[in-house]
């Protein structure tokens, strides 16, 4: 049976430790500054800074879903926030999303695991499937990111 702890660890490997996969997602983004991080190398489709917006968007409506015990619905959403300029933008935003991958990370460390197979409220789907749901998202983009990367030297 899964447990608290072990949703944790996937959601820290797939960060920031030695995921299986590849590359963890903060991995990703060393060596990328601001000028790459807003390029768009592949014409209409999102920039890594657009992304990673996106991706911080989403871990901190699930982190506000255990708190808050609600859901929003991505209905009506804008889940795309706009990029900043400049370096010092780009080192916001990526603090902005290492602040948001630990609150996310505190907050399932003190949810009940013996709430982990009910609903979330207002959704037809688990917290348990919600936590797989952030780490699977994550990956998601991290493999876009990947794509976009420039080499890094």
């Amino acid at each position: 049976m899964i447990e608290i702890e072990d949703i944790t660890q996937f959601l820290i490997s797939a960060w920031d430790g030695h995921a299986w996969h590849g590359p963890s997602f903060s991995s990703l983004l060393e060596g990328v500054d601001s000028e790459k991080a807003l390029a768009h190398p592949i014409p209409g489709r999102h920039s890594i800074w657009e992304l990673v917006n996106h991706v911080a968007f989403w871990i901190e409506k699930v982190t506000e879903s255990l708190e808050i015990e609600n859901m929003p619905d991505p209905e009506g959403l804008y889940d795309w926030p706009p990029t900043g300029e400049g370096e010092e933008d780009w080192v916001y935003t990526k603090n902005a999303l290492e602040t948001a991958h630990k609150l996310l990370l505190d907050s399932v460390a003190r949810f009940n695991p013996e709430r982990l197979n009910e609903k979330v409220q207002g959704r037809d789907y688990t917290y348990l499937t919600m936590f797989n749901g952030i780490e699977n998202h994550n990956l998601y983009h991290a493999g876009q990111i990947a794509l976009l990367r420039p080499k890094v030297s």
